[in-house]
């Protein structure tokens, strides 16, 4: 069997930048800990909102700074910041530190993996034909100007006995060359029949500078 290796975390350092833009020897594992409550709990009480990255930054003790990237903005910012001001209370209420959160729309849903992994197992979750779903997510992506992508689904689909795998692919996915930009997604789809793992690989051409790395 070959290495599978996560083809975001193939390019850190050469086309990738970190999600998590920090250092802090003494209290590493508590941060970590914390940024994946936060953000879990982010992408629960936003579940509308539509969220794909999630980006953490940390320049010092007061200096906590998450970019959320999300479809629909208006949906954790609410009318005149309401809404952003009561998640910044709540960070701090249940992680005990302050958090400057920034908001940044995704113009083109169809061009984020994390997006398209998320519309996929929704769909799959209200049990609409798995191979239509997936055939049409691949279709919109590539008209809306992605040069490749693979999907991958796996569990009990279609509440079948035995799980099995189904994939779909459009278009050249060079997980081999490092200037390509690729995203990769993976998102859990619970059905009432079990778990459905949904993958997406999402090539959007290649970086023409190593020197500038992608956010």
């Amino acid at each position: 069997m070959g290495q599978k290796v996560n083809p975001e975390g193939f390019r850190v350092g050469i086309t990738k930048n970190w999600s998590s833009r920090w250092f802090n020897e003494k209290n590493y594992a508590k941060n970590i800990i914390n940024e994946r409550g936060i953000e879990n709990f982010i992408r629960e009480n936003y579940k509308d909102a539509g969220i794909g990255r999630i980006i953490f930054e940390r320049k010092g003790t007061k200096q906590n700074k998450i970019r959320v990237f999300v479809v629909r903005p208006a949906f954790i910012i609410g009318q005149k910041g309401t809404e952003i001001k009561k998640l910044t209370t709540a960070l701090k209420k249940k992680w005990g530190e302050e958090y400057k959160v920034e908001i940044s729309e995704i113009i083109e849903p169809n061009l984020d993996a994390n997006i398209v992994a998320q519309n996929v197992a929704n769909q799959l979750a209200r049990r609409m034909h798995f191979k239509r779903v997936i055939k049409k997510t691949a279709l919109e992506s590539m008209a809306r100007g992605a040069k490749g992508i693979k999907m991958r689904i796996a569990g009990r689909i279609a509440g079948s006995e035995m799980a099995r795998i189904e994939w779909e692919k459009k278009g050249r996915i060079p997980l081999h060359t490092l200037r390509a930009n690729i995203e990769y997604a993976y998102v859990a789809s619970r059905t009432s029949y079990g778990i459905i793992g949904v993958k997406v690989w999402l090539y959007k051409g290649d970086v023409k500078s190593h020197k500038e790395l992608i956010d």
